[in-house]
């Protein structure tokens, strides 16, 4: 397997060169309340992206899309002059996950340090957990997100 390309790409690119190759993977793999489709809330993106916030990471394999990270970059609201990068979403091709994984966590690193962040917040799912990744990586464990569905 080549080496692949990581290369930072809009929002439009993301829409209809990504999304349509990964929506539902991604779903099937993470998303547990199966009364909920995927259903992006693009507006939402164009205007982070108007406001140079959203920024977007695409894996290339031989030019085609195998991964990607989408992260969001934002003052903190508890302390103003603190850049945070937090991630929205992040999904990698089974084929490439054994021998790529770290590096598009690092290549999405490189990219918050780029856009100005202070520090760089990554959120997964405890059911697919990156934990062996996140520690080699150096990032340490500081919350726990408790989920209640309050519609049963």
């Amino acid at each position: 397997m080549s080496d692949p390309e990581f290369r930072k790409v809009d929002l439009a690119y993301f829409r209809y060169h990504i999304v349509p190759k990964f929506e539902a993977l991604h779903w099937e793999e993470v998303g547990r309340d199966k009364r909920y489709k995927p259903d992006l809330l693009w507006e939402q993106y164009e205007l982070l992206e108007k406001l140079g916030m959203l920024h977007i990471l695409a894996m290339l394999l031989d030019g085609a899309p195998e991964g990607y990270f989408v992260g969001i970059l934002s003052p903190h609201l508890h302390y103003r002059k603190m850049q945070i990068f937090l991630s929205d979403m992040f999904y990698m091709s089974e084929k490439c996950r054994a021998m790529h994984g770290v590096k598009l966590f690092r290549e999405a690193e490189k990219m918050a340090r780029a856009v100005g962040a202070h520090k760089m917040h990554v959120v997964y799912k405890t059911y697919k957990s990156i934990e062996p990744i996140m520690r080699r990586l150096k990032f340490q464990q500081v919350e726990v997100v408790a989920v209640k569905n309050l519609e049963a």
